[in-house]
């Protein structure tokens, strides 16, 4: 085989091996563009999409069984670039796939969305490469509001109780990304949430009260990362030093 042969055999196959596979369906083709350009938002698993964005198409990126590269922020901006593509401007992501042993890239799968104009669109997810090396997810609960001050519960992840929620308090779970979790509490009445846990993710999570017939009731809520670090600073500031010492001399 002649040289330039063999060349051009090798930069195949180093094309083939940096790739990712990348499978869309477009069912509105009436939206397509060349364009990779457009700005396009990515919503994770346990965001909710806006009841006016129109579904136009279906996407999956996984490994084409020689991936070198797949890193979280390599696939998102296929995403990004193949909704593009589209005409979408909003991809929900259904399905995560983190690297493992059988593949070194991350996989997903996701719908693509398009509206008119994106509005502020609330993200419930903070990404942390730290925690994500180590498989964790990081849970923040806090409660701020005087409503039902005097009584705590117990805040359970499955069947285990990982804390104690009370008033003007805030804590952080660093956990296993272990997929699928409901986290409850209950007094009278339960409340819980189910929440997908990826690796290298910050959920918080604000155990406040309701009134209840004999006693309060706790409820439990998703807050926007933002707000909730405004809430927790706001408990910080005015949360008691444990380490200062309240005793006086008699």
């Amino acid at each position: 085989m002649k040289k330039s042969s063999w060349l051009l055999l090798a930069a195949l196959l180093l094309v083939c091996s940096c790739a990712q596979r990348i499978k869309m369906q477009v069912s509105n083709p009436g939206y397509q563009t060349d364009s990779v350009t457009a700005p396009v938002r990515v919503l994770s698993l346990n965001d909710t999409v806006p009841a006016e964005a129109v579904l136009i198409g279906t996407l999956k990126i996984g490994d084409n069984g020689f991936s070198k590269s797949g890193n979280l922020d390599t696939t998102l901006r296929l995403a990004r670039e193949q909704a593009a593509k589209a005409g979408g401007n909003l991809v929900k992501i259904t399905w995560h796939k983190a690297p493992s042993f059988a593949s070194s890239c991350h996989r997903i799968k996701a719908d693509i969305y398009r509206m008119d104009s994106l509005p502020p669109v609330k993200t419930h997810a903070v990404f942390d490469s730290l925690h994500f090396l180590n498989g964790e997810s990081v849970i923040h609960l806090f409660r701020k509001f005087p409503l039902g001050a005097a009584l705590s519960y117990d805040v359970k992840i499955n069947d285990s109780v990982v804390t104690q929620a009370r008033n003007n308090w805030a804590e952080e779970i660093v956990i296993p990304a272990t997929g699928e979790v409901v986290i409850w509490a209950s007094t009278e009445n339960r409340a819980e949430l189910k929440l997908i846990l990826q690796a290298g993710y910050h959920y918080y999570i604000r155990c406040g009260m309701k009134y209840g017939i004999m006693v309060g009731r706790p409820k439990l809520e998703i807050v926007e990362p933002s707000v909730a670090k405004a809430e927790i600073e706001a408990i910080q500031q005015t949360a008691p030093d444990p380490d200062t010492d309240t005793d006086t001399e008699p």
